[in-house]
C-alpha cells in the first residue's frame, strides 16, 4: 500500500490539491518536485498531446473528471489555470479540504516556455491565463488561508535579459506590450505559431471556384490568412452538406469574424493593461517573487494530507 493511501485512510475528509497558474508557468514541473505520487492527477495536457484535442475541449473533459471525483468523494490533484474561483469554492463547499499551489512566473518566461513545448497555445491566450490566474491570488488566499501556497518559478535567472526587455515594453502600457509581441512574432512567425493552428484549404476545385465567386464582392483583406481560412471552413461546412454555396451567409460570416477580432483586440488591451500595471506594482512583485520555499510547501502539504 502506498504512503498516500495510508494517509487518506486516516482522514475523514477527501483532499483536493489545486496546482494553479497561467499557461507556461511550470505547474507540472513544480508538481514533480512535491513528492505526491500515488494521488490521481487531473490534467488536460495528455488529451492535448496524445489525442490532439483542442485545449478548451481537453479542459472541459478534465473538469468533468474532477466533478465525478468530487461526487465519489475521491481525493485528487487538479492541474488548472484556476481562472475561475467559483469552481474551487464549489469543491470547498462540498466538504473537501482544499490546498492550492499557485505557481508564478513572469509573462515572458511563460511565453518562451509555451512555445518551447510540443503543444503550444496562442501568445495572447498565454497572457490571458496570466491575468486570470494571478488576478485571483488574494481571493484564493482569503478562501484557503494557510492552505494557499505561492511558488515563484523564475528559472534561476536564466531569462533575466528577456525579462528586462519585456519590462521596458510594459512601461509603455498595453500598447508597449502589443508592439513587443508583434515584433517578437514577426522575427520568427513559425516559432510563435500555436500548434493548434492547422492549415486549411478547399481541395475540391469546384468548391474553390464557387467560394471565389461568393467572396469576390465582399470587403475583407485577402492577405489575412486567418480570415481567409475561417471563411473557407465556413463555406466548406455548408458545401459538404448541400453541395452548393451558402447563399447570403458569407457576408454575415465576414461581419462576425470582424466583431470577434474587435472583441479579441479589446480583451488584449485589458490583459496588457493588467500585466503592465502589475509588473510595475512593487507590492505585487514582492508578493509573487518572494512567495513560499518549495521545501516548506512540501512539508505543508504532507501535514495537510495527514489531518
Amino acid at each position: 500500500m502506498k504512503l498516500t493511501d495510508i494517509i487518506f485512510e486516516q482522514t475523514q475528509k477527501p483532499k483536493a490539491i489545486i496546482m494553479a497558474g497561467g499557461g507556461g508557468a511550470g505547474k507540472s514541473y513544480i508538481l514533480n518536485q512535491l513528492d505526491l505520487s500515488g494521488i490521481q492527477v487531473f490534467n488536460p495536457d495528455p488529451y492535448v498531446e496524445k489525442q490532439g484535442l483542442p485545449l478548451s475541449a481537453a479542459s472541459n473533459i478534465t473538469e468533468k473528471e474532477v466533478d465525478k471525483a468530487v461526487e465519489k468523494r475521491e481525493s485528487f490533484i487538479w492541474d488548472t489555470t484556476a481562472g475561475n474561483a467559483s469552481k474551487v469554492q464549489n469543491i470547498v463547499d462540498t466538504g473537501y479540504d482544499v490546498a492550492m499551489v499557485m505557481v508564478y512566473t513572469h509573462p515572458i518566461i511563460a511565453l518562451i516556455s509555451n512555445f518551447e513545448r510540443e503543444r503550444s497555445i496562442p501568445a495572447n491566450t498565454v497572457l490571458q491565463t496570466w491575468m486570470k490566474s494571478y488576478s485571483l491570488i488574494k481571493d484564493y488566499k482569503n478562501m484557503l488561508g494557510d492552505n494557499f501556497y505561492l511558488v515563484p518559478n523564475l528559472r534561476g535567472g536564466k531569462y533575466d535579459k528577456e525579462i528586462e526587455v519585456f519590462n521596458r515594453a510594459a512601461q509603455q502600457g498595453s500598447k508597449g506590450i502589443e508592439q513587443f509581441l508583434n515584433s517578437l512574432i514577426s522575427k520568427d512567425p513559425e516559432k510563435y505559431k500555436s500548434s493548434f493552428s492547422k492549415p486549411f484549404d478547399l481541395e475540391d476545385k469546384q468548391a474553390l471556384q464557387a467560394y471565389e465567386k461568393e467572396v469576390e464582392d465582399l470587403d475583407f483583406d485577402r492577405d489575412d490568412e486567418g480570415m481567409v481560412k475561417d471563411l473557407k471552413k465556413h463555406f466548406n461546412s455548408f458545401w459538404e452538406r448541400e453541395k452548393m454555396p451558402p447563399a447570403g451567409s458569407m457576408e454575415k460570416k465576414v461581419a462576425a469574424i470582424k466583431r470577434e477580432r474587435q472583441k479579441s483586440k479589446d480583451d488584449a488591451e485589458k490583459v496588457g493593461a493588467f500585466i503592465s500595471k502589475n509588473l510595475r506594482d512593487k507590492d505585487f512583485q514582492e508578493m509573487v517573487t518572494s512567495g513560499d520555499d518549495l521545501e516548506d510547501v512540501k512539508s505543508g502539504l504532507q501535514s495537510f494530507l495527514k489531518y
